[in-house]
C-alpha cells in the first residue's frame, strides 16, 4: 500500500515537473522565483526533464533491486541522469557577478 502511494507521489511530482519544463522549452516562462536569475529557459527545462527522467528510472531500480543486477545498473543509470539534468540546470542561471 505504501508503494503505491509513493508511486502517486513521485508520478505527480515529475509530471507537473515536466509540464513546467516542457512550457519552459517551448515558451522560456518559468515560474516567478526563477526569473531573476535565469538567463536560459530552454536550457533549464531540457536540464528538468533529464532530471525527472532519473527520478523516474530511480524509482524503476528502487522497484527491480531483487533482480540480479539490473537494479543496480538502473540505480547508475537514474544518478547520470540527475546529475547531467542538475548539470545543464546549473548552466541556464546567470553566473554571479564578481564584486571588485
Amino acid at each position: 500500500m505504501l508503494e503505491y502511494l509513493l508511486l502517486g507521489v513521485v508520478g505527480v511530482f515529475v509530471a507537473s515537473s515536466a509540464v513546467l519544463a516542457v512550457v519552459a522549452i517551448r515558451t522560456g516562462w518559468v515560474l516567478p522565483w526563477l526569473r531573476g536569475s535565469m538567463v536560459r529557459p530552454w536550457l533549464w527545462g531540457y536540464g528538468t526533464l533529464l532530471s525527472d527522467a532519473g527520478l523516474f528510472v530511480g524509482f524503476l531500480a528502487f522497484r527491480a533491486l531483487h533482480l540480479p543486477s539490473s537494479g543496480e545498473l538502473m540505480a547508475l543509470a537514474a544518478m547520470a541522469l540527475f546529475a547531467a539534468g542538475g548539470f545543464l540546470s546549473f548552466l541556464s542561471n546567470r553566473p554571479a557577478r564578481v564584486q571588485v
